[in-house]
């Protein structure tokens, strides 16, 4: 009898809960369904468990069946934890931002690990109150799923940092980094940072493959999301810069997801709990990557352009537009987004005291690795100019006074091959950075630091009024 109650009132409810949301986690991991709140989904259980106590007489004829098929996917879900624990599940991508959520990464390099305490794929981070505090601000790149923490850009910066200047006080590098992040996300977690760390100094990194598509809601893309899931802005009539209406909510529900993961709620350790469930997302996984497959090879057959074609086999499909000579007003309008959300986040950071940097992550499309050899290279290909605008914000940052540096023009002018080129990115040198990748922009990122922290040290010593 008690076992019989314990199935019909804790094991069944609570298979039947897991299984909907499950579904309803796969329809929004595929775009089938907008993403949901916690209001929706608190609605679902609601719902779903009023079902099931409804409809116990059925429950109990069928419990047999249910028993079988309980068993049947705990068994495929044993085989999975399992695989995954080996490192054998190939091409998946698990994010779970939420405190000690899970990560898997086999897609690109491997990882198989958790998220911090406050959520970031990242170390946990140190709240000593002496130490300077570095805080690094981008997308994939810097949520870097596809190494383990310890060979992060920030854990390597630090470990330097703290190593060679043993008389400075302690520095403590923190990486706030979200996938799909463009440039109007990145003021948010700029914003969040400074609540949560208060970095004296925060590194902006910008993409060039796709911030610009990302920081525009007309450009298009196979990937593109509605305003109210995704941060864009627009300009006004008189050229200024506006948040796009709808994606108020967007902004709401990254802040709320940011702030939520600094209390351990039992909505956060349920949302914990779930996303160590594999194979809900192992089938979303699938499904995502049959629908980016279908789209990819529709837009293959329509365009004949070779650059469009090598962006779209990583995902870039409609990114290829930034780099094209002479702009057209699609970019210039892209541009003007990208320069004047750099300039809200730089006076966001005078205001709050911030010594704000913003540095290059260069794409290096496969046509290039194809028509490029040894160390003179160019990233002009016909029509195309893959510095183009890494140099164009360098110009841009110059007449405001912004801090910018170029790693692509670094790579160019010291000296490394196109086969050296070719090791700091997965993907045969297109996709996010390899941990070759992350040392050398540590060290790029270290020298220049080292470099803009005395000359800042010099002028305020020149600044000061003798006593």
């Amino acid at each position: 009898m008690v076992k019989d109650r314990f199935l019909m009132f804790v094991i069944f409810p609570l298979f039947f809960l897991i299984s909907i949301l499950s579904t309803v986690f796969i329809c929004e991991h595929i775009s089938l369904i907008p993403d949901l709140g916690n209001k929706e989904y608190l609605f679902i259980v609601i719902a779903i468990t009023s079902i099931y106590f409804l409809n116990l007489q059925w429950v109990r004829r069928k419990s047999k069946y249910i028993i079988i098929l309980i068993a049947n996917i705990l068994a495929i879900e044993i085989l999975l934890q399992i695989a995954a624990l080996a490192g054998i599940i190939p091409g998946m991508r698990i994010m779970w931002r939420t405190p000690f959520g899970r990560s898997y990464h086999s897609a690109e390099g491997f990882s198989n690990g958790f998220m911090n305490r406050q959520g970031w794929h990242y170390a946990n981070f140190d709240a000593d109150s002496t130490a300077h505090r570095i805080a690094l601000i981008g997308d994939s790149f810097i949520e870097a799923h596809e190494i383990p923490t310890k060979k992060h850009l920030g854990v390597r910066l630090e470990s330097t940092f703290n190593s060679k200047n043993p008389d400075d006080p302690f520095y403590r590098v923190s990486a706030l980094g979200i996938t799909g992040a463009g440039p109007a996300q990145y003021l948010e977690i700029l914003k969040f940072g400074y609540r949560h760390l208060k970095p004296e100094t925060a590194i902006v990194f910008l993409f060039l493959g796709n911030d610009f598509s990302n920081s525009l809601h007309e450009a298009e893309s196979n990937m593109r999301k509605p305003p109210v899931e995704y941060i864009y802005y627009t300009l006004d009539d008189s050229g200024e810069l506006a948040l796009l209406p709808g994606s108020e909510k967007a902004r709401e529900d990254l802040f709320d997801a940011m702030e939520s993961n600094y209390s351990l709620s039992p909505g956060q350790l349920v949302k914990t709990g779930f996303g160590y469930i594999l194979l809900p997302q192992i089938v979303g996984n699938v499904f995502q990557k049959i629908r980016f497959m279908l789209k990819k090879n529709k837009h293959l057959q329509e365009s004949a352009d070779e650059v469009e074609q090598d962006f779209n086999r990583i995902g870039l499909a409609f990114d290829a537009f930034i780099f094209r000579q002479p702009v057209d007003s699609t970019g210039e309008k892209a541009y003007a987004i990208v320069e004047k959300l750099m300039l809200k986040m730089q006076r966001f950071s005078e205001q709050k005291g911030i010594d704000l940097i913003f540095v290059t992550i260069p794409h290096f499309p496969e046509v290039f690795f194809r028509n490029q050899t040894g160390a003179n290279w160019s990233m002009v290909y016909n029509n195309y100019d893959f510095l183009s605008p890494e140099n164009r914000l360098s110009e841009f940052a110059a007449s405001q006074q912004l801090t910018f540096w170029k790693t692509g023009a670094w790579l160019q002018e010291s000296g490394m091959t196109v086969e050296d080129v070719q090791s700091l990115y997965f993907l045969d040198g297109s996709g996010h950075l390899t941990p070759k990748g992350h040392a050398l922009f540590a060290k790029f990122i270290g020298e220049r630091l080292q470099f803009h922290f005395r000359r800042k040290q010099a002028f305020h010593i020149a600044e000061t009024p003798e006593q």
